[in-house]
């Protein structure tokens, strides 16, 4: 089975919008601040790019612990769950941080992506159209929706899917 992870940039659905970014304030460069959560936050994301996701989510529960109301924390977590494969833990981080913020396009997107990962695909679909009635130029929430559509046998409305994260930027 292809790897459909949307923001994994060896599986043909980059999209060059990288949630684990860790912008100017993550940079290598500066000091780490413990006390900090984004800080814990993006050192993170840094280990979910090594693949390193025991590591990260131990740093989002740091993030988290200085401030549990962070959905960035929490959808992250959420993400490095479902690359480890406990679903289950995952939707609880993902539900969690669309419960503090109920528009986190990319968290919605995940969640989509993690239904897609456990072949729940009419499920995923509920997700990722509420991704993209929130924001309709989020290529990578066109891209799960095209694959929850062709796994459901549903080619015509996969297809269309498809053209749509296309014209949007999708080199896949």
């Amino acid at each position: 089975m292809k790897n459909t992870d949307p923001y994994d940039q060896n599986a043909g659905s980059w999209t060059g919008t990288d949630p684990f970014s860790t912008g100017p304030s993550g940079h290598e460069t500066d000091p780490f601040e413990p006390d900090i959560p984004n800080q814990w936050v993006n050192k993170g994301h840094e280990l979910v790019k090594k693949g390193s996701y025991k590591d990260a989510i131990n740093c989002y529960n740091e993030a988290l612990k200085l401030n549990p109301n962070l959905p960035r924390a929490w959808c992250s977590k959420g993400y490095a769950l479902i690359k480890l494969k406990k679903y289950k833990e995952s939707h609880a981080c993902l539900d969690e941080a669309l419960r503090i913020n109920p528009r986190h396009v990319s968290c919605w997107t995940i969640k989509g992506w993690a239904f897609n990962c456990q072949n729940k695909h009419k499920d995923a679909l509920v997700y990722l159209d509420r991704a993209i009635e929130l924001d309709p130029h989020y290529v990578d929430a066109w891209y799960q929706k095209h694959l929850a559509l062709n796994d459901l046998n549903r080619k015509a409305e996969a297809d269309v899917a498809l053209a749509k994260a296309r014209e949007l930027g999708f080199k896949g």
